[in-house]
C-alpha cells in the first residue's frame, strides 16, 4: 500500500472567534475520512469550495498532524516530489 488512512480526523484553531482563556475554539475540517492508494492508482479529490480536499492533501503528507487516526501511514512527499521534479514541471503549478 502506497497511501492508506483509516478514520482520519483534522480539527484546527478557529480564528474567526475570540480566545477563551488563551484558548481558541477548535473546528473539525476532517471528519472519518478512510483512504487506500496503491502503487500505480491515481486518486482524485472532488469538492466544493472549503470541503476540505487540500486539508486532507495537507494532512497525508503531515504539514497538519492529524487529531485523531486509527491508522495513517504516508510514503514521504521527497520520496514522490525533489525539487528537481518540481523544477520539469516547468509553470504548470505556478
Amino acid at each position: 500500500m502506497l497511501l492508506e488512512a483509516s478514520d482520519l480526523r483534522l480539527s484546527l484553531p478557529d480564528f474567526n472567534q475570540r480566545a477563551v482563556s488563551g484558548r481558541r475554539a477548535r473546528i473539525e475540517i476532517l471528519k472519518s475520512v478512510s483512504l487506500q492508494l496503491s502503487p500505480g492508482e491515481a486518486v482524485g479529490l472532488v469538492g466544493e469550495s472549503g470541503s476540505g480536499k487540500s486539508s486532507l492533501g495537507r494532512t497525508l503528507v503531515r504539514l497538519h498532524e492529524p487529531t485523531a487516526a486509527a491508522s495513517c501511514s504516508t510514503v514521504s512527499i521527497s520520496a514522490i516530489w525533489t525539487r528537481a521534479a518540481c523544477a520539469r514541471c516547468g509553470r504548470a503549478f505556478r
